[in-house]
């Protein structure tokens, strides 16, 4: 995807509301790596996530010749507190700026969002993706919840893979991987009955009719069946 440049001007700069000095530097964000940064005499000087912009806005000064500026805050972990005072070239350019902002704000929020569901949940419809996406005010259709959950696996933001119209953990995954080798060995026992073990507690668990899943009666564990003993059957 590559990096925008979103503004490129005179930035007043301000250290925890003290003036820190006036630079000529550019406002870019890297949507490969997902963070902001300032540019200035060729080097990166600065740069933040979207979760650490404490406030951004747009004012205007000069009564004849008038510049725009863009004015974004940014807080770190060490509680110190940066303040960046861009003078866009333009209205146009400091609105798309502020909406570039805006917009990854929400996008942020959006990912936290989707984080703390699957922190809790294993499998996450995309259904409830959708409605995280319509609280924030972003497209929620199906594909745009397939589409902004497989890039925050990509981007190592979630840990899983999506499956039809659910997202599924990567230890969920691994989980369904080991019960299915775990239930791999039975027994048949005199009376033709098939006998497997809960992958969980060890249970023995009987075969009398031949679904798929089985759940133990001891631990409430649900586990797959394989098919080479569903053949049995």
């Amino acid at each position: 995807m590559g990096t925008t440049t979103l503004l490129s001007g005179e930035c007043q700069l301000t250290k925890n509301g003290a003036p820190a000095g006036k630079s000529v530097s550019t406002l870019a964000y890297d949507q490969d790596l997902g963070f902001f940064k300032v540019i200035t005499a060729g080097n990166i000087w600065m740069s933040f996530k979207t979760g650490q912009i404490s406030g951004a806005q747009v004012f205007v000064t000069g009564a004849i010749v008038k510049k725009h500026h863009v004015s974004i805050v940014v807080k770190f972990a060490t509680g110190d507190e940066y303040g960046m005072d861009f003078v866009a070239q333009n209205e146009a350019s400091a609105m798309t700026a502020k909406e570039w902002i805006d917009n990854l704000a929400r996008i942020g929020r959006v990912n936290t969002d989707i984080q703390n569901l699957a922190k809790v949940r294993e499998k996450v419809p995309m259904s409830e993706v959708g409605k995280v996406l319509a609280k924030h005010g972003l497209p929620n259709s199906p594909a745009d919840s397939v589409r902004m959950t497989e890039l925050m696996i990509a981007s190592g933001g979630l840990d899983g893979v999506v499956e039809g119209d659910t997202f599924v953990s990567r230890q969920a995954k691994q989980r369904e991987v080991v019960n299915y080798q775990v239930v791999s060995s039975f027994d048949i026992g005199k009376n033709g009955l098939i006998t497997l073990k809960c992958p969980s507690c060890g249970s023995p668990v009987q075969m009398r009719d031949s679904s798929p899943t089985k759940k133990c009666d001891y631990c409430s564990t649900e586990f797959m069946v394989p098919k080479r003993v569903l053949d049995l059957l």
